[in-house]
């Protein structure tokens, strides 16, 4: 649960160019986790997108918005039920 809740934070620092946000994010409290190592390392890829459309298209996310929480939402609902 908690690492969903980090993955859309982490998107969000990356959409809004905050990229030592992001990092930190990633370093300090998503893989302290020790949890989908294989997303984690996928995310770090994340890091070299040039722009937001690029970041959005590899990353398969819809952008921060109400969308991309509620989605989150229903994600985490549906799972932890």
């Amino acid at each position: 649960m908690k690492f969903l809740i980090l993955e859309q934070k982490y998107l969000e620092c990356l959409e809004d160019g905050k990229i030592l946000e992001a990092l930190k994010c990633l370093r300090d409290e998503m893989a302290p986790l020790k949890y989908n190592i294989d997303r984690l390392h996928e995310l770090s890829s994340f890091l070299m997108c040039t722009d937001q459309l690029n970041l959005k298209t590899l990353s398969k996310w819809t952008g921060k918005s109400s969308l991309s929480r509620q989605s989150l939402m229903d994600n985490l609902q549906s799972k932890y039920k």
